[in-house]
């Protein structure tokens, strides 16, 4: 019996011979000296990053980076300077830190530099984004917590509540301590949660290790040549 595809499903039926060809074809190399997106560059940050300002960061390329097709060609030599940027615009709770690499500056005189555009940078397992340290200020969340319930309740307590004892309605002197007191009640809650849409600290010590993630391909006029540069 046959059965139909359920919409979603790994089963797609027959198949269709206007989708069993890509609508691109293979781009040959351009030059003998590539690195092709995917490769990582490992690099080792030279300076300290905190996400409570904004700023860029450097590096430097701790493993030399070799040609795609052969691996014998050095084309990214250790020592090259990395120069990126980070978002300081995070999402509360956000476990990592994005960051891009968007320039390398190669050593000596005739090294030259390369634009990356924003390539994304990684931890050394290939994970996006730079972690490490990480402070999401819980003692702060529940400071602010408990002034969010310490405000409400106080400004209930300052209400009027119904007539005095003796018989007689409330008085100005209750009107406007009342008035104080919500007003102070509402103007510390919402700055206590304000507060808690606070986003962690990340901090990037020096020396902490990651990859840059290539994200297109790159060709070179030719492989590095200490003191010299690219030689074709």
């Amino acid at each position: 019996m046959s059965r139909t595809p359920r919409p979603g499903s790994l089963y797609e039926g027959p198949s269709d011979p206007s989708r069993d060809y890509l609508n691109a074809g293979v781009t040959p190399p351009i030059s003998r000296y590539e690195v092709k997106a995917g490769d990582p560059i490992l690099i080792r940050f030279t300076s300290g990053v905190s996400n409570e300002a904004p700023g860029q960061w450097t590096a430097m390329v701790a493993k030399p980076v070799f040609d795609h097709a052969t691996g014998l060609h050095t084309l990214i030599p250790a020592g090259t300077r990395v120069v990126g940027t980070y978002d300081q615009m995070m999402t509360v709770g956000s476990e990592r830190l994005p960051g891009g690499a968007t320039r390398l500056i190669f050593p000596g005189e005739g090294g030259g530099s390369l634009d990356l555009g924003s390539m994304p940078v990684g931890d050394q397992a290939g994970y996006s984004g730079m972690r490490d340290e990480v402070n999401h200020h819980y003692g702060r969340l529940i400071l602010n917590t408990v002034l969010i319930g310490l405000a409400g309740a106080g400004a209930q307590l300052t209400q009027p509540h119904g007539s005095s004892s003796y018989g007689h309605g409330i008085d100005a002197s209750q009107i406007l301590a009342a008035q104080l007191g919500l007003q102070f009640g509402q103007v510390g809650a919402e700055y206590a949660r304000r507060q808690l849409q606070n986003k962690p600290t990340h901090t990037i010590r020096p020396g902490w290790t990651g990859t840059i993630q290539v994200t297109q391909d790159v060709a070179f006029a030719g492989e590095w040549v200490e003191g010299v540069g690219f030689v074709p």
